[in-house]
């Protein structure tokens, strides 16, 4: 009687067990993450822009994003962030036909999380979202609002690089290619670490130009530049129609 006993006891536990975990609650799905638009001005880089690091001959996209706040989430954790892309829309104008072209593990450190797409190719419209895949790899949470942008031709850089001789800056001039018919041009120098050309030092100019179909130049009218010192610059391809354009990659010089 008592080895029985203990039998249905055992038998009475196990049930329980089971019971208890079939009616654990799944680990709800995170909310939408915020996508940040286009800033509109080509010297405060946040959300979808041209991306100057992309190898590609193309250039790229880059999207940034905000990870949801604690209080958002509200029990929820986030595993990976799932990219969407589009390149067509309905007759009214809207973004169809997502589908996803990367799954990005999601790191704690800050709340902004970006994404390059160097697959994106010139005049072309991308409708871009992302979602949150929560930890437990349980599924995916809606996506956020999409954002837009068209790359045009990438720039190209062709001086000043490398050591400079004095009579390259009598005068300076920024030259670029290929030639860009209309829209303007924003030209980003910065003064670099000679070992490091990551690490800036000071921002030295920033400046605004015609785009122009014969003579693709900026002329410098920034400060006297030091002697010795390494600088990096580059050139972005703007329009007055948002969002489009492209950046090209950077270059470095040295001063003579």
């Amino acid at each position: 009687m008592i080895g029985k006993f203990r039998g249905r006891v055992v038998v009475v536990a196990l049930a329980v067990i089971a019971a208890g975990c079939g009616s654990a609650d799944p680990e709800p799905l995170p909310p939408a993450p915020t996508m940040i638009p286009f800033s509109g001005d080509p010297f405060i880089e946040t959300g979808i822009r041209p991306d100057p690091e992309a190898a590609s001959e193309a250039g790229g996209i880059l999207l940034q994003w905000r990870e949801p706040g604690a209080a958002e989430l509200d029990g929820a954790s986030i595993g990976a962030y799932i990219v969407y892309r589009s390149d067509s829309t309905r007759p009214d104008g809207s973004p169809a036909g997502f589908h996803p072209i990367a799954s990005i593990t999601a790191i704690p450190v800050g709340n902004d999380t970006t994404f390059s797409d160097t697959t994106a190719a010139p005049y072309v419209r991308y409708w871009y979202a992302v979602g949150a895949e929560s930890r437990s790899g349980g599924g995916v949470g809606p996506m956020s609002d999409a954002v837009a942008y068209t790359l045009s031709v990438r720039p190209i850089p062709v001086a000043p690089i490398g050591q400079l001789d004095s009579i390259d800056v009598s005068p300076l001039r920024f030259r670029y290619g290929p030639p860009i018919l209309g829209g303007e041009v924003a030209i980003h120098l910065y003064r670099v670490h000679p070992d490091n050309e990551r690490v800036v030092l000071d921002t030295i100019w920033r400046s605004l130009g015609r785009g122009t179909f014969d003579d693709p130049t900026v002329a410098y009218d920034g400060p006297a530049l030091t002697p010795g010192a390494h600088y990096r610059w580059r050139i972005d391809k703007i329009t007055s129609r948002q969002p489009i354009g492209n950046a090209s990659s950077w270059v470095t010089f040295v001063a003579p």
